[in-house]
């Protein structure tokens, strides 16, 4: 059985991201939460003007954004100051012109009235003179309570009145209308969420200690999704080798970085795409592993650097990745539960009796039983209740595995048709149609010729090489 965290906050959120939080009860959204924005007049050009987000009444937010509109035409923001009224906030910053965001995650005071944020704009020089709207916009969506219900907000909008000459306006001062839906020039991924920049001023300092300031990111989704595919630009200024340039995700509460294995560079764009859970926190870093073993100059160097880098093998010792050493059914299962991010502390007793769980590839093989990556076909050479786990795992059988593991994932991957290998009669009938998907997902090829030699084995390169082929199918 598979363990994933679990969505907390609905629709935003997953996790309290800086303290942990787990509100005790789950709060009725039947009354609305309403929030007034203040409004300043007689404001002259240069003045500072402050503008407080009042949350009046609030029957239990516990996830928030906010879009704030102003009239840019005479309004700058100079700063903004949170308030006591919901903690939690993650991000606050301009998204475009005459916009800002904020983003509550795990607001632990989910009962709070009082000031929300303090806004103080700066009136521009030469100003026209006039209303200066300051516009609060909330979708249904992104208001919730613990338990993932909508809460209803009412918003009451502000404006500074600026004095000085009603002529020669500076701009258009109609505000916009509030039914229009916001943020469709805010940054999106293709897969329809957004990276989100945490404020640096709010990162925890054990988070600063291990990840920085400058590169600290969090997945915000408007859907229920709590596992999605996300990307990011990222320069590789530093000229680091390409396959080794991963996105960690970072523990909120002691700042330790663990690379995502599901996590590629896409150097001709400069973007960085990984498979993400909404909610988390992520940074971008080179994870540089280098082998006596293995050369620039090796075929091989671009997958095992890419393998290396994610953790997925860890060397055979003494500095030596072993390229040209065997894999075995044991080994092979490790590198693919690594891939998945299992928890495999879960796993305490073996399926098999020829397994040891103490062994160190016990609980992969013990989480691939149970996952269904393993079905009868693997073990039809086995004795019945054995693995195997020391015999090298074949090419039919790796493609087996991966399809196993595909459908068991509920993987969604980009296939095309191609011909049929010259040597498919020799793979068992289990087998064959794994090896034609596998060739169509473009995760294992064949040998050249167009022959695939089913019963034969892979080295270890060549099975890195197939696993950097997965991830970048994965993320297609």
């Amino acid at each position: 059985m598979k363990f994933t965290k679990k969505q907390l906050f609905g629709f935003i959120l997953i996790f309290a991201i800086f303290a942990g939080f787990m509100p005790a009860a789950q709060v009725s959204a039947d009354t609305e939460a309403t929030l007034t924005v203040s409004s300043v007049s007689d404001a002259e050009p240069g003045d500072a003007a402050d503008i407080q987000l009042t949350l009046e009444s609030n029957p239990g937010i516990a996830g928030l954004k906010l879009r704030i509109e102003y009239d840019e035409t005479r309004l700058n923001t100079s700063a903004v100051t949170n308030g006591t009224a919901l903690s939690g906030l993650s991000y606050i910053g301009s998204e475009q012109s005459g916009a800002l965001t904020a983003l509550w995650y795990g607001a632990s005071n989910a009962g709070g009235t009082g000031l929300l944020l303090n806004i103080r704009f700066t009136v521009r020089n030469g100003a026209a003179a006039g209303e200066a709207y300051v516009n609060v916009i909330c979708e249904t969506r992104d208001s919730v309570n613990s338990s993932g219900s909508a809460v209803p907000l009412s918003v009451t909008n502000g404006s500074i009145t600026v004095k000085g000459s009603a002529q020669n306006p500076s701009g258009p001062t109609e505000q916009p209308d509030p039914a229009e839906e916001p943020g469709d020039s805010e940054p999106k991924t293709e897969t329809g969420t957004e990276i989100v920049y945490v404020n640096p001023s709010l990162i925890p300092q054990i988070i600063k200690e291990t990840a920085g300031t400058q590169n600290v990111f969090t997945i915000y989704s408007a859907g229920q999704e709590t596992e999605t595919k996300a990307g990011t630009p990222h320069e590789n200024s530093g000229g680091a080798v390409p396959e080794s340039l991963v996105v960690y995700h970072i523990n909120d509460e002691t700042g330790a970085l663990t690379p995502v294995a599901k996590s590629v560079y896409d150097a001709r764009r400069n973007i960085m795409e990984f498979a993400g859970v909404v909610g988390e926190m992520y940074t971008i870093a080179p994870n540089s592993v280098k082998f006596d073993d293995v050369t620039q100059t090796d075929w091989f160097f671009g997958a095992v650097s890419f393998a290396a880098s994610r953790g997925l093998f860890l060397g055979e010792g003494n500095n030596l990745f072993a390229p040209r050493g065997t894999m075995t059914r044991g080994m092979f299962l490790t590198v693919l539960a690594r891939l998945d991010g299992v928890d495999l502390s879960y796993y305490t007793t073996s399926p098999y009796t020829d397994t040891e769980i103490g062994a160190w590839y016990g609980p992969a093989v013990a989480w691939a039983a149970d996952f269904g990556v393993i079905d009868a076909g693997i073990l039809e050479d086995c004795t019945p209740g054995t693995f195997m786990p020391g015999e090298p795992v074949t090419r039919e059988q790796m493609a087996v595995i991966f399809a196993n593991y595909i459908k068991s994932a509920k993987l969604a991957l980009q296939s095309e048709t191609l011909p049929v290998f010259a040597d498919i009669e020799q793979a068992s009938p289990w087998a064959r149609g794994a090896v034609g998907e596998m060739r169509n997902l473009a995760v294992i090829n064949g040998i050249g010729e167009n022959l695939y030699n089913p019963r034969g084995t892979a080295s270890r390169a060549e099975v890195a090489q197939i696993f950097t082929n997965l991830v970048n199918a994965v993320l297609r």
